[in-house]
């Protein structure tokens, strides 16, 4: 993840104020009996600076938005449907989340190794995640409000 931040220029910013990333989860069918699940994380920093042209990549909505395939970056593959048994695989990831919002540097990776603040963690997921989410309860209160906050405002 810190790889990602410093080629979108996040590492320095975040070293001043907390950065927004946004985790992701969602599954898709391949055919009547497979499917699989991704899960993973968005660049949806405002203050993100394209590594190739070194603009703005949030301040053109109509070139690239926060919905932007581009800006995803798998962190794992489940193969098969989108269950609450799948789901849970995925815990790890809701835990370095966390962690990355924690003020600790022994829990908080980017904190320890980048010296960033904690970073702002958001979800997106569409309904049926959210409700297999249960089991993350402290989570699903915000989970589809700050979902809509991003992405359809």
């Amino acid at each position: 993840m810190g790889t990602v931040f410093r080629a979108y220029g996040l590492i320095g910013i975040g070293q001043a104020y907390s950065c927004l990333c946004v985790y992701s989860l969602d599954g898709a069918s391949i055919t009547k009996n497979l499917g699989h699940v991704l899960g993973g994380f968005k660049v949806a920093d405002p203050s993100a600076i394209c590594p190739m042209t070194g603009d703005h990549l949030l301040q053109n909505p109509t070139e690239m938005n926060a919905q932007s395939r581009n800006l995803c970056f798998p962190l794992k593959m489940i193969m098969g449907k989108e269950t609450k048994e799948t789901i849970k695989e995925f815990a790890p990831m809701f835990k370095f989340m966390e962690d990355c919002e924690s003020n600790d540097p022994l829990l908080n990776q980017m904190t320890a190794n980048y010296g960033m603040m904690p970073l702002t963690c958001a979800a997106n997921c569409n309904l049926s995640a959210g409700w297999k989410y249960k089991f993350f309860s402290h989570r699903l209160g915000w989970l589809f409000a700050i979902s809509f906050v991003c992405f359809f405002s």
